[in-house]
């Protein structure tokens, strides 16, 4: 659903990318082909279900893990980085890895089975669409909200987009994907039980530690950033990624992943032991 509360400067920038001003803007939202228009083939779409891709073929049954070393299994979890995009060599991954990161995303746990999480996958020029729709929303604030956000670090969006635009040629163009996370959230449904909004949120996070762990094994670079909080937070960014934003869905930040030829100088971190961070209740 289109966002009633869209910024005018955001509506104006996107007048002025498209052509036609804000009213070739309001007629192709009224149309309901806003988003094919900015995004252009990476327009997000809004499925009722989770895959954007043709599912795998029917695995043969699983045995639920019985022949899974344990030892492997957390010698993998404790092997998981996040490993930074300045570190990522700019070389594409091919779609077909994307689509294996997104397949075991959906095995996180749902409560209910509602499977919220979404994605929204950014590649090629899209990357670059992503970055100038987060320059049009930043464009569009006033003088004041410089003065708070991020503590005031910016003096001005100019100051700001010269930041971006560094990021944009250190950072985001050299992943290969940008994987927008979302949550579509559980509507009212009668004689079906609502769930709380923070389960949703954290079946989400559980999909991407499920990406991030085979992103581990197949050896891809992956960093879960909370992207431009501002834009993610607002109704704007929510509706642009395909969802709803006065529907409870949320845009909780983006995947990246890219090829880097520095994994191995990403040492384990630190932990704190079990003890420091359980408490045991036997009685």
């Amino acid at each position: 659903c289109g966002s009633a509360a869209m910024g005018r400067g955001v509506l104006a920038a996107l007048g002025e990318a498209l052509g036609g001003g804000e009213a070739a803007v309001e007629a192709l939202r009224a149309e309901g082909r806003l988003i094919q228009e900015v995004w252009g083939d990476a327009a997000p779409k809004p499925p009722e279900r989770m895959a954007v891709f043709d599912p795998p073929a029917r695995r043969p049954k699983k045995d639920n893990g019985a022949t899974l070393a344990p030892d492997t299994v957390q010698e993998l979890i404790e092997a998981r980085r996040s490993i930074f995009p300045k570190d990522y060599t700019g070389a594409a991954l091919d779609d077909s890895c994307v689509k294996q990161l997104l397949d075991v995303a959906r095995w996180a746990p749902t409560h209910g089975k509602t499977e919220p999480w979404r994605f929204v996958v950014f590649s090629g020029f899209g990357r670059a669409a992503l970055i100038d729709a987060t320059l049009a929303f930043y464009r569009s604030r006033e003088e004041g909200f410089w003065k708070v956000a991020w503590g005031g670090e910016f003096n001005g969006f100019a100051e700001f987009e010269t930041h971006v635009e560094r990021q944009r040629a250190e950072k985001w163009m050299r992943c290969s994907h940008l994987i927008s996370i979302c949550m579509r959230r559980q509507q009212p449904q009668e004689g079906k039980r609502l769930f709380p909004a923070h389960e949703e949120v954290a079946a989400v996070a559980c999909a991407v530690q499920n990406m991030h762990l085979l992103a581990t094994s197949l050896r891809i670079g992956a960093y879960w950033s909370s992207w431009f909080d501002h834009f993610v937070d607002s109704a704007d960014g929510v509706d642009a990624q395909g969802l709803c934003a006065r529907k409870g869905d949320k845009w909780l930040g983006v995947f990246c992943i890219g090829r880097s030829d520095r994994l191995e100088q990403y040492r384990p971190p630190a932990r704190r032991p079990v003890e420091e961070i359980t408490v045991w209740r036997p009685a």
